[in-house]
C-alpha cells in the first residue's frame, strides 16, 4: 500500500516536503510557518511543494531551478530519490520525470508529492514507504526537540533567507538537522538510533543553568547560540528570615537568548537588579504574592513574559524597553493572578497575548504601553 499524503497531518506533510527537497529536518520556525499555511487552506500540500521551488535554499542546492534552460532536471530528480529513499531512480522513471519537468508538463510540487505518494515496500526488495515514513518521524522529532529548547526558532534561527540569499547562521546546528537523516532506512532500529542521536545533540546544544546565590551575583554568559537559564528565588518580606537570591546588586549579562526563571515566595518588593541580553522572564508564583520589577536596566532583548504556578500571584514589570516590534506574554493554565507589563509609548508595535491558556479562574493579562492597553 502506498502513502496517502492527504491522510498525513499538516505537520507531517510539511516535514515530508522538507525531507524531499533538503534531506534535513525542518527548522521549527519554517515548520510552523508551512504548517499554518496548510491548516489555513491557503495552499494544499502540492501548493506548498511548489512554493519550495522558489526558495533561495532550493536554488542554491539545485542549479535546475536557478537556470532551468542550462541545467538538466535529471540531477534534481536523482537527488529527490536519494533524499526520500536513499537510492537512485530506475532508468525508466528518471527518463519520464525528466521529460515531464523539463517540458513544464508537471509542476515540481506535483512531482514531489507523486514520488512521496508512490512509495511502496517490496517484499525482498526496496522499502521506500517505510523509509519515507521513518524519515518523517525522525525529522519531526528533531524539529520538536529543537523547538522545546529554543533552537531554530524565529528568535534563534540556524538558517534563513535574507534578501533573497540563503544564509546558514549556525553551521553545527544545520549539520545536525541534515545528518540526523543520514542513517535512517526502512529498518525501525535506525529510527531508534536517530532519536537517540537527537537527544545527544540537544543535550550538547543546550546552555548552562545558573542558580543565583544569596548576596551579590555577577553572571556573564559568553556563548553565542545557546539558550542558558538563570534561576533565582524571591523571598524578601523583611521578616529577617529572607532566603531570596534575586536581590539588589545582582548583575546578569545574557547573550540575547538567555531565560530568567524566578520563583516568587514572599515577594512584596524587589531590589534593583541589572540585566542585559535577557530574552524571556518566567515568574513562578508559589502562593499569594505581589511583586513589582523595575525593568529600566533590563536592555532591549526582552521578548517574552510568562506567569506560571501559584494562586493569586500578581506581577508588575515597569519601564520595559524593546526594539524588535513584538512582545509576547501569557499566563499558564491553572494560574491565577495578574501580569501587568508597562513601558514607553512607541516601543511596542505588536502584542502576542496567549489567551488560550487563561482559564475562567480569575487570571488576566494587562499591557499598558504608553497610550495602548489591552486586557483579556
Amino acid at each position: 500500500m502506498a502513502i496517502n499524503v492527504s491522510a498525513l497531518s499538516a505537520q507531517e506533510q510539511a516535514t515530508a516536503i522538507y525531507v524531499a527537497y533538503y534531506d534535513r529536518a525542518p527548522d521549527p520556525a519554517g515548520l510552523e510557518f508551512w504548517t499554518n499555511v496548510l491548516l489555513s487552506g491557503d495552499l494544499d500540500a502540492t501548493g506548498v511543494a511548489n512554493a519550495f521551488a522558489d526558495a533561495a535554499e532550493t536554488k542554491v542546492k539545485y542549479p535546475f531551478f536557478e537556470a532551468p534552460n542550462l541545467a538538466s532536471a535529471a540531477s534534481f530528480i536523482n537527488q529527490i530519490y536519494q533524499n526520500l529513499f536513499g537510492r537512485a531512480p530506475d532508468a525508466a522513471g528518471a527518463a519520464f520525470w525528466t521529460e515531464q519537468l523539463e517540458s513544464g508538463a508537471v509542476p515540481v510540487g506535483e512531482f514531489i508529492l507523486a514520488i512521496i505518494a508512490g512509495a511502496q515496500d517490496v517484499v525482498g526488495g526496496t522499502q521506500d514507504k517505510s523509509t519515507v515514513e521513518n524519515k518523517i518521524v525522525v525529522a519531526y522529532d528533531w524539529a520538536m526537540s529543537a523547538l522545546e529548547h529554543g533552537i531554530g526558532t524565529s528568535q534563534n534561527p540556524f538558517a534563513q533567507e535574507i534578501n533573497g540569499v540563503f544564509v546558514v547562521i549556525d553551521d553545527s546546528v544545520f549539520e545536525a538537522a541534515t545528518s540526523i537523516l543520514g542513517g535512517v532506512t526502512g529498518d525501525p532500529a535506525t529510527v531508534t538510533a536517530a532519536l537517540a542521536e537527537t537527544d545527544t545533540f540537544i543535550a550538547g546544544a543546550l546552555g548552562e543553568v545558573f542558580d543565583l546565590q544569596a548576596g551579590q551575583d555577577i553572571i556573564a554568559i559568553n556563548t553565542l547560540n545557546t539558550v542558558d537559564t538563570v534561576r533565582g528565588l524571591l523571598d524578601n518580606d523583611g521578616s529577617g528570615n529572607d532566603d531570596g537570591t534575586f536581590t539588589a546588586g545582582d548583575f546578569i549579562e545574557g547573550n540575547g537568548l538567555t531565560e530568567v526563571r524566578l520563583s516568587l515566595v514572599n515577594s512584596y518588593g524587589v531590589g534593583f537588579v541589572e540585566m542585559t541580553g535577557i530574552n524571556a522572564i518566567e515568574f513562578r508564583g508559589a502562593g499569594a504574592n505581589f511583586a513589582t520589577f523595575d525593568a529600566s536596566s533590563y536592555g532591549t532583548d526582552l521578548n517574552e513574559f510568562v506567569l506560571s504556578g501559584g494562586d493569586g500571584t500578581n506581577v508588575q514589570v515597569d519601564d520595559v524597553e524593546f526594539d524588535e516590534g513584538a512582545l509576547n506574554f501569557s499566563i499558564a493554565a491553572g494560574t491565577t493572578g495578574t501580569l501587568d507589563v508597562t513601558g514607553e509609548a512607541g516601543l511596542f508595535t505588536t502584542f502576542n497575548v496567549d489567551l488560550d491558556t487563561v482559564g475562567d479562574d480569575g487570571a488576566y493579562l494587562v499591557a499598558d504601553i504608553g497610550n495602548t492597553g489591552i486586557q483579556g
